[in-house]
Order: C-alpha cells, then sequence, then structure tokens
C-alpha cells in the first residue's frame, strides 16, 4: 500500500463560520468552571465513563452560565479500583474527578441466539443474542453483542444439547444447541454461517442468513454474494481474517447503503485510545480493526454504521482496512464509485505529531481514507466521509 498524506479541510469549522454573531455567542465557552465537575462515584470494568452521567458548567460569550454538551472522558477501563477520569472540553482544558471501578464478576445468556440447530461442520451464530454482565456492587448491564466472541463449539458430530461457549473479557458463559448430520449429496446441506471447511460436494450450498466459507470458485469478481452486495475480492488460497479464520471472499453492500458520518464520537483532543493492532492495513484486518474501534470508542459512528448493517440477514459487516477498500477501487466502474468519492477506512494511523491531533493522554486523530484510489489521511473528529459495509466469508 502506498501511503501519500494530504491534510483535508476541517468541515465543521466551515460549518461553524456560517452561524449568526449570536448563535455563536451562544455557543462560545468563556471559560470551564471545573468546580462544578461531577460524575459518578462508581463505573463498571471495560466501560466508558457516560457523558451523560458528568456534569461540568461553563460560561459562555452571551453572558449565560449552563452545562457543557460536548466534552470527551477517558480513564483506564481495564483496571478496578480508583481511577482517575479526564475530561476534556475542547479548546479549554481538562479537567478530572475520582471514580471507583468495579469489577466484572460474570456473564450470563440472558437470551439466546436465534440460531438453535446445526448442521455437523457449521460454526456458531451469536445472531440475536443478548449478554448480560455481573459487576461488583453495581446492577447487571448488558454487554453490546459484538464484543462476545465464541470460544468453543465442537459441530463435528450430531447430538442434541451441545455447548456453545462465549467470551467476554475472560469471562465465559454457555448455551445449548442442537447439532445435525449433514444431508446427502443429493440434497445439498444449508451453508455454514460462518467460516468452515469448505463442502466437497460441487452444488453450492444454498445462502443462509449468516456467513459462510463456500468452495473456491463458486463466486467470481463481479457476482452478487449471500449478503446481497457485490463480490469484489477472491483468493482462491484463502486469506486469514484476522482473529477469525480463513475465508475466500470480500463482499461489499450495495453503494446506495453507504451512509455519511465521522469515524470519532469525540470531536477533539483527546482522541479515544484505539489498540495500536486497529492500524492494520492489509486485506483480512478490517474485521478485526472494526471490533477494536468499538472496543475503545463504542459509539464511533463509521464503525458502527458497518456493524450494524445487515443486508441479506447477515450480521458480519464490518469497516474495511485500507487496503480492502483498494481491492474495492478496482471495480470501482462496476459499483458506481466515482473519483470524488471519500470511504472511511477502519486503518488508523498512529502518529503521535501528525497534525497535532495526537497527544500523550489521547488515542491518535489520523485515519486513512481511500481518494481516488488512493490512501490519504483525514482527522477523525472533522471529516465526515462515507462508511460503506463489507463482509468476509
Amino acid at each position: 500500500m502506498k501511503n501519500t498524506f494530504k491534510t483535508l479541510p476541517f468541515i465543521a469549522v466551515i460549518t461553524i463560520i456560517t452561524l449568526g454573531t449570536a448563535a455563536c455567542a451562544s455557543l462560545t465557552i468563556v471559560s470551564v468552571d471545573w468546580d462544578s465537575l461531577t460524575g459518578p462515584a462508581r463505573v463498571r470494568q471495560y466501560f466508558s465513563v457516560s457523558t451523560t452521567d458528568v456534569t461540568v458548567y461553563a460560561n459562555y460569550k452571551d453572558g449565560s452560565r449552563k452545562e457543557v454538551a460536548f466534552f470527551s472522558t477517558s480513564h483506564n477501563r481495564e483496571s478496578t479500583g480508583m481511577q482517575t477520569v479526564t475530561v476534556n472540553v475542547l479548546g479549554q482544558g481538562t479537567g478530572t474527578f475520582r471514580t471507583d471501578v468495579m469489577e466484572l464478576t460474570a456473564i450470563r445468556v440472558d437470551r439466546p441466539p436465534t440460531k438453535r440447530t446445526y448442521t455437523v461442520g457449521e460454526r456458531a451464530d451469536l445472531s440475536g443474542i443478548r449478554v448480560m454482565g455481573s459487576w461488583r456492587d453495581l446492577p447487571d448491564a448488558e454487554i453490546p453483542a459484538y464484543q462476545i466472541t465464541v470460544a468453543s463449539f465442537d459441530s463435528r458430530s450430531a447430538g442434541s444439547n451441545r455447548p456453545v461457549t462465549i467470551n467476554y473479557k475472560g469471562k465465559t458463559a454457555t448455551f445449548p444447541v442442537t447439532v445435525t448430520a449433514a444431508a446427502s449429496a443429493s440434497t445439498p446441506a444449508p451453508a455454514a454461517t460462518t467460516p468452515s471447511t469448505p463442502p466437497t460436494t460441487t452444488t453450492p450450498a444454498p445462502a443462509t442468513t449468516t456467513p459462510q466459507t463456500v468452495a473456491p470458485g463458486t463466486y467470481k469478481v463481479g457476482d452478487t454474494g449471500p449478503g446481497g452486495g457485490t463480490i469484489f475480492y477472491y483468493n482462491a488460497n484463502g486469506f486469514t481474517v484476522t482473529g477469525f479464520g480463513t475465508c475466500y471472499y470480500l463482499e461489499a453492500a450495495p453503494l446506495n447503503t453507504v451512509t455519511q458520518k465521522r469515524w470519532s464520537t469525540v470531536t477533539g483532543n483527546p482522541f479515544p485510545v484505539i489498540d495500536d493492532a486497529a492500524n492494520t492495513a492489509a486485506i483480512g484486518a478490517g474485521k478485526n480493526n472494526t471490533a477494536l474501534i468499538l472496543a475503545g470508542d463504542p459509539t464511533a459512528p463509521a464503525a458502527l454504521a458497518c456493524v450494524s448493517y445487515n443486508g441479506g440477514g447477515k450480521n458480519d459487516w464490518f469497516l474495511p482496512s485500507i487496503d480492502e477498500l483498494q481491492e474495492l477501487y478496482k471495480l470501482r466502474n462496476r459499483l458506481g464509485i466515482t473519483a470524488s468519492y471519500r470511504f472511511w477506512s477502519s486503518t488508523q494511523i498512529a502518529s503521535p505529531t501528525l497534525f497535532g491531533v495526537r497527544t500523550t493522554s489521547g488515542g491518535s486523530g489520523i485515519a486513512y481514507i481511500l481518494e481516488d484510489g488512493k490512501a490519504n489521511s483525514a482527522n477523525k473528529s472533522f471529516n465526515i466521509f462515507l462508511a460503506l459495509a463489507i463482509r468476509a466469508f
């Protein structure tokens, strides 16, 4: 991948300039009253501090004093015990408060997935699952489904009450499913819902509502995929999807499903800290990048829009890596992509100094976009670009 860095316009700044004088005065902070800062006494381990639970007042240019509407919070979510939470108001510095991070003690399956019967060889499908976590001295809370992974599931032989074990941050829970024998060669077996050993029959298995690994050569680039999108990448030898397994195809959602989003929830320093593993550009990295983005910034608009898409009934869509986007661009004429389109990738740029948008207490403020087939850089906060979901199978 060729990295071409280019500064892109700060769209949000341009918008503010068009506001009237009175409106600007009502939005312009003169000073923050950091003594008014309050926050929750206890928070859940691994969860962000919700800005709705934090209050801080400021004095505005129009003479008013009111709550600050836009700010970010950061703290050590992995460790338990007393932690310092930093609250940042863009351009007005930071304040802090102390909170007790309560330990996650267990998880449980509150609602099993929709799919409860499998064919031999299929992998577990967690679509529809609801998992609750228990924290010390705090009420139970729902854990975002995209953060739940399958720890184990043996579907090599038929049987009832086969346990599927799920994992979240080292805590596990199980639920039972039924595994039935595969159909004979004359009756194609239902397709696996996630990557598995490619079927030996030459008749393609019918698409289901979730991903499958199918035999190399079943689809070709340009075909309509199982999710109703377009196959834009095929590797007959398979490629590794980080943290998932071997796949053969990449499918892009229809172009009319794209949305215009920011990359980051936060509109200034400090940016949420995203694991540096999300700097990966390679084909097969987008799925893991997206999970890491949402682990660090649970409402990150572009990534969340992609994982929320369910075209074809599939639940495994994600924000592509920059290399995956460059493969997509090769099919631009068929897909209707023009040079004016700018797509967010899930590949962030971990530069501590680039454009001055990374601080020692925050994460990277820059991510790659695809612009006219080239990898360029963009500020995560101020720029609004296209988020196009893809999937691997």
